[in-house]
């Protein structure tokens, strides 16, 4: 009795325990599951965020920039016109002067030097002793007569002009008879120019002597004037044929 009546109790108690293990995997089967699907939701999860990475960086922001306004200025010009004052002559000359010498040339031949020259005056000096025989008036006028002729410019004033001085000396050398009867000579003449020269303190000037002719010789009492008078004839004449191949 007692074996058959513990039969039903054993076939419920194999029964719960077939139950209870199904639960057990079947528990075990939902956990798994579940667990796989937060798996993969957190693996698409996780694919948005590079996917959203990517689209991002591949994105072009078009940010707006400030850019400054170029605003076009009206500006009033004023000019200064400068009309020059008026120079004196005191500064033309000093211009004039000033570039004539930084472009002077050298010359090589006294007869260069008449080069530019607009008139000649002529001033005559004698000894005593060739007084006695000739004037200066007389020197002076046969001179000026020649370059006259030879269409020199004669001039009476000194400012810009050539001075061209004649000067004679003599002394008596021979006595006939306790008379005086012959003299030895020296004829000079010269050309001179108004010269400006450069110094540390600024311009000077002078005349100097550019051109130079002469002659010495003797000479008797008879003939004293006519000879002297016929060499300043010679000078004055060679003096023009310079002065005219100069200036031509």
């Amino acid at each position: 009795m007692s074996l058959h009546g513990n039969k039903p109790n054993k076939v419920l108690l194999v029964i719960a325990l077939c139950l209870a293990v199904t639960a057990i995997i079947f528990v075990e089967l939902w956990l798994s599951e579940k667990q796989r699907k937060q798996r993969e939701v957190t693996k698409e999860i996780l694919k948005e965020v590079e996917k959203i990475k990517v689209t991002t960086n591949q994105v072009t922001v078009n940010v707006p920039v400030d850019r400054p306004v170029e605003v076009v200025k009206e500006v009033e010009v004023v000019k200064t016109v400068v009309v020059p004052a008026q120079l004196t002559p005191k500064e033309v000359w000093y211009i004039s002067t000033g570039s004539n010498f930084l472009s002077a040339s050298l010359v090589s031949h006294q007869d260069d030097t008449l080069r530019g020259a607009n008139s000649v005056l002529v001033a005559v000096d004698l000894g005593l002793v060739a007084k006695e025989f000739i004037s200066e008036n007389r020197i002076k006028d046969k001179v000026e007569l020649i370059f006259r002729r030879n269409g020199l410019p004669v001039s009476t004033e000194g400012i810009n002009s050539i001075i061209l001085g004649f000067s004679i000396n003599a002394m008596w050398i021979e006595e006939v008879s306790n008379q005086k009867s012959r003299l030895a000579y020296h004829m000079n003449l010269v050309a001179s120019r108004n010269s400006v020269f450069e110094t540390s303190t600024g311009f000077i000037r002078r005349y100097l002597d550019v051109w130079r002719d002469g002659s010495y010789g003797t000479v008797g009492r008879q003939k004293a004037a006519e000879g002297w008078l016929g060499i300043v004839e010679e000078q004055a004449e060679a003096f023009a044929n310079a002065f005219l191949k100069a200036n031509r």
